[in-house]
């Protein structure tokens, strides 16, 4: 049978392509150092950590402490990838799983499939997205086999189809709380619900780590992780996905979102909608979506930190804190402009950290 077939295989250091329920998914032994160097190597990702998908709660407890909540959290509806830290001396999964990481990021079997191919291998496997790096998951068959050549050697698939790329979530305890850090599948596209009515509006989001958002009266509606703009097919999943969730909520937007930064594609894109469109600068866009998901009034103190975003004053800003609120921003504490420089023809950023100003 096939999936007794697709088990060997795996057990015997081949690369496995499985059709899940979300995309594809490139599957490989976790306890076998070469087969994940193999599997790194051909999906070009170089040390970012794989996910782990264990066959049982008893399996995941002898490589890492897990706490009540994070139990919870594994064995939910949802079943996202939790983040656990590993126990000292284990001898479990490969050191290229997760390079210089104290955590493992590690699921359950959430689907038949999934269950049926854990219990007769009875060992954990690397369960990552189907895809090269910086390209969005493979959803269809003749797809994967175009775009997965070279990278698995083997492909289970059904005859199910899959109407939309959907990731794994991720999420970890912090501080004796659920926090979640990719909304996926079974998170997305779970609602905000905000104080207030609001305009209908559809977000295009910014250049990394894009997802769509559309708003709905009080209810804002987040897709799924689509991933970084960094190739056209990921660029064409996001168009996919900000033109199906109107759709799917039978809704008019209004009034487009994007990052104030010029050269995002996805700031791009925003202006073919021809609807009116409403540039939000980088920082206090995450301002405003801390303020929304804890329900947070106004005004707050807010704390940007996340690398580089396009000011408005035409400078890249670093880390910003924010007197905020939803109409507005003052800029209270910063680092230092980053200086611009001339390369190739192009200007591009010198990226330095210096004292606050």
């Amino acid at each position: 049978m096939a999936l007794r077939k697709a088990a060997e295989l795996v057990g015997n250091e081949k690369i496995l392509a499985l059709k899940g329920i979300g995309g594809f998914q490139l599957i490989v032994d976790a306890r076998e150092e070469s087969s994940v160097v193999r599997l790194r190597a051909r999906k070009q990702r170089e040390g970012k950590p794989f996910a782990l998908m264990y066959p049982s709660l008893e399996a995941i407890e002898r490589d890492c402490l897990v706490s009540t909540l994070e139990e919870r959290l594994l064995a939910s509806p949802g079943s996202p990838i939790v983040l656990l830290t590993h126990r000292s001396g284990r001898s479990g999964p490969a050191a290229s799983v997760a390079p210089g990481s104290p955590c493992f990021g590690i699921m359950l079997p959430y689907t038949p499939l999934h269950h049926l191919l854990l219990l007769e291998l009875g060992f954990p496997i690397v369960a990552t997205s189907g895809n090269l790096a910086n390209e969005p998951i493979c959803i269809d068959e003749r797809e994967a086999l175009k775009r997965l050549e070279g990278i698995a050697d083997f492909f289970l698939v059904h005859n199910r189809p899959i109407v939309r790329h959907v990731d794994d979530s991720i999420a970890r305890v912090v501080c004796g709380g659920e926090m979640v850090l990719r909304r996926a599948r079974g998170y997305a596209p779970l609602p905000v619900r905000v104080r207030a009515p609001l305009p209908c509006v559809l977000g295009f989001g910014a250049h990394l780590k894009n997802n769509v958002a559309l708003s709905v009266g009080r209810d804002v509606f987040i897709s799924q992780h689509v991933g970084d703009l960094e190739t056209t097919t990921a660029l064409s999943a996001s168009r996919k996905t900000a033109a199906d969730l109107p759709r799917r909520y039978e809704a008019l937007p209004e009034v487009v979102a994007c990052d104030l930064h010029p050269d995002y594609l996805s700031t791009k894109y925003a202006p073919e909608q021809r609807k009116p469109v409403q540039r939000v600068q980088h920082h206090w866009a995450h301002v405003l979506a801390c303020m929304a998901e804890n329900e947070t009034e106004a005004p707050v103190l807010g704390v940007s930190w996340d690398g580089t975003g396009y000011g408005t004053d035409g400078t890249i800003w670093g880390g910003e804190f924010l007197l905020a609120n939803e109409e507005s921003f003052q800029r209270v504490l910063s680092t230092v402009p980053f200086a611009w420089r001339r390369s190739g023809g192009k200007r591009t950023a010198s990226y330095r950290f210096s004292s606050f100003v």
